[in-house]
């Protein structure tokens, strides 16, 4: 479903708007989909869940219990700064770079725009 739903929103886009991938850790999606940025707490699953990408799970959970969590923290760090340079290398082998947002242009934009809350209770 959510393959599906990112292929209806990005053939609609067609790389001309940026998109944020909300929680997109996924290989698949990432090297799919040309999102302008995603964040995702899978980088704090090591002190959270003793789970890592970086670790197979009985490592994992070995480390979680004997160091201390900002240690283990460090490598998974580590891992996403490179999936994210590995990502970023793809899609400009492909054509696809996203500029800096230029903020004050973005904040007179959004300006007069309503806020959600706003927008959902007008009658449409």
């Amino acid at each position: 479903m959510l393959i599906d739903s990112c292929d209806m929103f990005f053939s609609k886009t067609r790389n001309k708007t940026m998109v944020h991938g909300l929680g997109v850790t996924s290989d698949r999606l990432l090297k799919t989909y040309p999102f302008a940025t995603v964040d995702s707490t899978s980088w704090t699953a090591m002190a959270r869940f003793a789970t890592s990408r970086v670790h197979d799970n009985d490592t994992a959970k070995i480390l979680a219990k004997t160091r201390h969590y900002s240690k283990n923290l460090v490598g998974e760090v580590m891992f996403w700064t490179d999936v994210q340079k590995d990502v970023t290398t793809l899609w400009k082998k492909r054509g696809i770079t996203w500029g800096e947002l230029d903020k004050p242009k973005f904040l007179e934009y959004a300006k007069n725009r309503p806020t959600y809350h706003e927008w959902k209770n007008k009658k449409h």
